[in-house]
């Protein structure tokens, strides 16, 4: 479905639009990378120091996929690590109006936080009975800290832990930064009961996200092809900036496993010895 979408004579469109002029794209003394970057669309990483026209290429090619998509049901997935990278990315295309339709159904441009929380853990949770209020760390762990007993709190600041000991990393509530309190231990108990009550009433911390995101994934397999479906062709911007536990939820869901390969991403690479390079 993806044969046909970026043609050769779209290359000098794009790089005009991008402001570059026709030739912004075109091969300099021999390189081409820029080129064949634009025409790609097998899996692949565009690697290139900071400043080099990343998101500019990407932007370029999203134009042009826009231009030609006509499925109604199935869109581009667009993921960045921060909402700065994603507002850089919206600002950009919204200079088209093909650009405009890529920050629409079916479509799915924004960070990856925001894609696990809408498309794997917020449904789960809600399948789940779990009436979901708010998805912030701070508010969810002075909540938590505020219920527990006095004597824990003390102990826990005796043990020089914060509150980010609240935070858990398994789906029982358990896990984290707990220090020398181990589970059998009353203090570690009333910290994964702080966590469960907190969590039950709907409040969590937002990398809490990816936990649930993954207990879908591992009961029910049957995700990864529903959103293989929905999101044919997925790009990462910046993506070597995502903490490992936020790639292993993506990758499991969109990205490692969607075959053919249709997976680009834009990576930086903090070193000069070429402006763009493919690997």
């Amino acid at each position: 479905m993806l044969d046909g979408l970026i043609r050769e004579e779209d290359v000098a469109w794009a790089a005009e639009l991008m402001g570059l002029g026709p030739d912004g794209f075109a091969p300099v003394e021999g390189d081409d990378c820029r080129f064949r970057a634009m025409l790609r669309l097998d899996t692949v990483d565009f690697e290139a120091c900071p400043g080099s026209g990343k998101t500019t290429l990407l932007v370029a090619k999203l134009a042009v996929l826009a231009m030609r998509w006509t499925y109604r049901q199935q869109g581009i997935c667009v993921l960045s690590h921060t909402n700065a990278a994603r507002n850089e990315i919206g600002s950009k295309l919204s200079n088209t109006a093909a650009g405009i339709a890529l920050m629409r159904y079916p479509h799915f441009v924004g960070t990856i936080h925001s894609f696990v929380n809408e498309y794997l853990a917020l449904p789960w949770l809600r399948s789940k009975g779990v009436e979901v209020r708010c998805v912030d760390t701070e508010i969810a762990l002075a909540k938590r800290w505020a219920s527990l007993p006095r004597n824990t709190r003390w102990a826990l600041q005796q043990a020089n832990l914060t509150e980010s000991c609240l935070i858990y990393t398994q789906p029982d509530y358990g896990g984290g930064a707990t220090g020398r309190f181990g589970p059998q231990t009353p203090t570690y108990q009333a910290i994964v009961a702080a966590r469960r009550a907190s969590s039950e009433q709907g409040y969590f911390c937002f990398d809490e996200m990816f936990i649930w995101a993954k207990e879908l994934l591992d009961s029910c397999p049957e995700t990864i092809r529903t959103l293989r479906r929905r999101f044919p062709l997925v790009f990462i911007d910046e993506a070597q900036d995502n903490f490992l536990r936020r790639r292993r939820a993506v990758a499991q869901a969109t990205v490692r496993r969607l075959q053919p390969g249709n997976l680009c991403e834009f990576v930086p690479k903090w070193s000069h010895d070429r402006p763009l390079s493919e690997r």
